[in-house]
């Protein structure tokens, strides 16, 4: 399995995904994590300009009723104006037969807890290195570790 040349943002644009450094996030606006994930999410953007932010909208732990439009406007009400390196996708499974293909390639090529595939909760966290490799944080991981993470392949 490899690394999709291309995704479709909710805006369809397509963004080119090779030789970039991609943070990938399940994003859930009903779910607990939401705000403390969210303002990291712009902070990172904003401390890493050349990082890719792939917000990805699920319903599959039903805590995603809205649409990527109205996702959006709460994050720009709640959060200021989206950073332009921060893409809010179209809404997707990330579980299940119907996965997503960026979410099956992350899934491949890690594993939570050394032998858990399978995406648990809200805001699971990957990071994809230019070179295709994919670090995997817990919801529950704190932000600062997935920073200093970023800040190993970043101009800084």
């Amino acid at each position: 399995m490899s690394l999709p040349k291309c995704v479709i943002s909710s805006d369809n644009e397509f963004l080119y995904l090779e030789n970039k450094l991609i943070l990938l996030v399940n994003i859930a606006s009903e779910c607990n994590l939401c705000d403390k994930s969210v303002h990291r999410m712009y902070q990172l953007a904003e401390l890493h300009p050349e990082l890719m932010i792939l917000a990805y909208p699920s319903n599959d732990f039903n805590q995603e009723p809205s649409s990527p439009d109205e996702i959006k406007i709460k994050f720009t009400k709640q959060f200021g104006e989206i950073p332009s390196n921060l893409y809010i996708m179209k809404k997707i499974n990330i579980i299940g037969a119907n996965t997503e293909p960026i979410f099956s390639y992350v899934k491949s090529k890690s594993k939570y807890l050394k032998f858990f595939t399978e995406i648990r909760w809200n805001y699971e966290k990957f990071i994809i290195t230019p070179d295709g490799f994919v670090e995997r944080f817990s919801p529950m991981k704190n932000w600062d570790e997935v920073n200093l993470y970023i800040n190993g392949f970043c101009n800084i």
